[in-house]
């Protein structure tokens, strides 16, 4: 009896090991799957980025919080990647930790799965591909990339934008700020980043209250994607004056 007990019990333990290992993702856009967080301004979220497939056809699939959980830095970094990739049966998984949005409002148009990464929470919502990853999470700040997402990033007026002005007439607008180079970071000093920032040679920074709303929409472009950078804080921008996804060159 004491013997199948403890059978039992082993069979139980290895079936509870086998699903915690078994973590599975179906990347890609859900017909009819919207995403909206309203009051996103100063929101901690965090982003989980499998690499599915091999070179030179992998694609990095991006996962957010966004939408459904508070991924704070202490959360993220309490992960194990590798394991993580182990899990998935992945080569790589790429984890961007606790990060804040610096506007209003975000909506997903096209959205998909919700997984539960090891207690994070975090919808399907984008790709990239691995170079562009590279470049934006390297150690080469203000390096653009690219990233295919049907999203909009709303900014209220009345609101300040913080703003990257370049002499070709581009304009970089904060989407995103962190706090793992700089903790003093919050909505209450980003009025002072510009005094941290490494500009490239003829770059400003600039904060603006804005006069009107303005609206950064990739769908507004055939292929939806997006240029984006980070400065040497980590920071991330998105730009606008490359095409017609700024709903105006704030």
């Amino acid at each position: 009896m004491l013997k199948s007990m403890i059978a039992a019990l082993s069979l139980t333990v290895l079936a509870a090991t086998s699903a915690q290992a078994e973590l599975k993702i179906n990347p890609g856009p859900i017909k009819g799957v919207t995403l909206v967080t309203e009051n996103a301004r100063g929101k901690v979220w965090c982003e989980i980025l499998p690499m599915v497939g091999t070179p030179p056809n992998a694609v990095m699939q991006l996962y957010t919080s966004t939408f459904a959980d508070n991924c704070t830095e202490e959360r993220s970094s309490a992960q194990d990647m590798t394991k993580m990739a182990a899990d998935l049966g992945v080569a790589k998984v790429v984890m961007n930790p606790g990060r804040y949005w610096a506007f209003d409002r975000a909506t997903a148009f096209t959205a998909g799965e919700l997984v539960d990464f090891n207690g994070i929470k975090a919808h399907w919502a984008a790709t990239m591909t691995p170079q562009d990853v590279a470049a934006i999470v390297g150690t080469k700040p203000y390096s653009v990339a690219k990233i295919k997402r049907d999203t909009e990033w709303f900014y209220q007026k009345g609101k300040p934008a913080y703003l990257l002005r370049t002499p070709e007439g581009k304009v970089w607008v904060l989407q995103v700020y962190t706090k793992v180079k700089d903790p003093t970071l919050s909505m209450e000093t980003l009025d002072q980043l510009g005094g941290k920032l490494q500009l490239p040679e003829g770059w400003k920074f600039e904060v603006k209250v804005l006069d009107k709303d303005l609206s950064l929409q990739p769908r507004r472009v055939a292929d939806t994607e997006a240029f984006i950078m980070r400065d040497n804080l980590g920071n991330t921008y998105m730009g606008c004056g490359f095409d017609a996804a700024c709903s105006y060159l704030p």
